[in-house]
């Protein structure tokens, strides 16, 4: 099934660069945090990185994006357990497709609001530590992931919120995701 999952997002991207050379497309960088909540925020901090969006206007207030990134966790402290102390984080990898609609006309600040659905591969990283001695073990996972955004585009500047839903077998890996980005157009 993921296999079939991960296929399917990379087609949908190829897809969405192919046409990069029409009119309508955008390209975003921007800086993301993101705010664990549920057990994500159990095992790691505030986490920190960048994403590209690569956004497709098929009409001046409907788009079709492609989302690419890396999110850095920051290491939580578990607590101390017979003298060893415990850390860990999760850094995630976002590749997701999407939909925004934006309400207004270009060139005045734009609301908008959409989804994203995709894949989130992640990586659990647990460290000990006692008397200078240190040890370290990690594990890579893929789950599916969706959520519903919101925000703001001011003549290219973008402001956003997201709540990202990891679809991970029993548990909740969930985060409050913050993008500061700008935008421009791609092609003629």
């Amino acid at each position: 099934m993921k296999k079939y999952t991960v296929l399917i997002v990379l087609v949908l991207c190829v897809g969405l660069f192919q046409i990069a050379s029409a009119q309508g497309m955008k390209l975003s960088i921007g800086a993301n945090g993101a705010v664990p909540t549920g057990d994500m925020s159990d095992v790691t901090g505030f986490g920190i990185g960048g994403t590209v969006v690569f956004m497709y206007m098929a009409s001046p207030n409907f788009g079709i994006t492609a989302t690419g990134g890396y999110i850095l966790g920051t290491k939580k402290d578990l607590g101390t357990i017979f003298g060893v102390t415990i850390k860990s984080s999760i850094d995630l990898i976002p590749i997701m497709g999407g939909v925004r609609y934006y309400a207004g006309q270009e060139g005045a600040p734009r609301p908008f609001f959409g989804g994203q659905f995709g894949l989130h591969s992640y990586k659990l990283k647990v460290e000990g530590s006692a008397q200078g001695v240190s040890a370290s073990a990690s594990e890579s996972f893929s789950d599916l992931t969706f959520g519903p955004e919101l925000g703001i585009d001011i003549n290219g500047f973008e402001i956003s919120g997201s709540y990202m839903i990891i679809n991970a077998e029993g548990t909740s890996l969930n985060y409050i995701g913050i993008r500061i980005g700008y935008g421009f157009p791609l092609g003629g």
